[in-house]
């Protein structure tokens, strides 16, 4: 999926996620440190996160190191989904600020909080990934967007016309229970404040049993310590389940 590409997994399945230059990257380091030692978090909410391994150099580029949250999939399928009607954090500058709203006017970001990133799903048929690229996924209009849903729970996803969506009840139900979990917390925690973040939705069909995993990532932007919950994200969460709900 598109800004995970970069990462990397050892022989030993860690997954090596590569920092963003300078402060961007502080931050996000300083965010795992920051929650996975924050009691005021349910273990269960923490299970939505990667596992925060600490930083290694790997080609002279300073990554942290999470769980790899892929390693349990022989041939995942994987959706990256930018959260959030804003992307911009309050700290941002000028410069910055006014291309995050550029991009958040002309994307799905402004109209649904949710914008498609990247994906790509497994044809068992050829056992080949049909993999969206960055232009592909620009390009998607709200109703793009409900058809790249549909498409991500198909078993001919090569086929530009007629996704069949057969995975769509199976994968998208229990995509929707955890995507509750979650918004339950967020309509409570304000711990956080979570900015340009992206959810993962995972799976790998199995016939009768779908393994199908939620996960959050890109926490270069989140802030601190509010009086208010993150309705920002709250209200993500909850358009994302609709446009689930609407798949076949």
């Amino acid at each position: 999926a598109e800004g995970h590409v970069g990462s990397l997994v050892d022989d030993s399945g860690w997954f090596y996620k590569p920092l963003q230059d300078g402060a961007r990257g502080e931050y996000e380091i300083e965010f795992y440190q920051k929650f996975w030692s924050d009691e005021r978090v349910p273990d269960e909410i923490k299970e939505f996160f990667p596992k925060f391994r600490g930083s290694v150099l790997v080609d002279t580029a300073n990554s942290p190191t999470p769980t790899n949250i892929l390693c349990y999939f022989d041939q995942p399928c994987i959706i990256d989904i930018k959260m959030g009607f804003q992307t911009w954090y309050p700290e941002a500058g000028e410069a910055y600020r006014k291309k995050c709203e550029i991009k958040d006017r002309e994307s799905t970001t402004g109209t649904l909080g949710i914008r498609v990133s990247g994906m790509q799903v497994y044809d068992p048929s050829t056992r080949s990934k049909w993999k969206a690229d960055r232009n592909w996924c620009r390009k998607l209009d709200n109703h793009g967007v409900e058809y790249a849903i549909r498409r991500f729970v198909s078993t001919n996803p090569f086929d530009d016309e007629n996704p069949n969506a057969l995975l769509a009840s199976k994968v998208y139900e229990a995509a929707k229970m955890e995507l509750e979990k979650l918004t339950s917390w967020f309509e409570k925690q304000t711990f956080y404040h979570f900015f340009s973040s992206s959810v993962l939705i995972i799976y790998e069909d199995h016939g009768a049993a779908s393994k199908v995993s939620v996960k959050l990532v890109d926490f270069a932007h989140v802030t601190y310590d509010h009086d208010t919950i993150d309705e920002n994200y709250l209200a993500a969460l909850k358009s994302l389940t609709r446009v689930l709900s609407m798949s076949p």
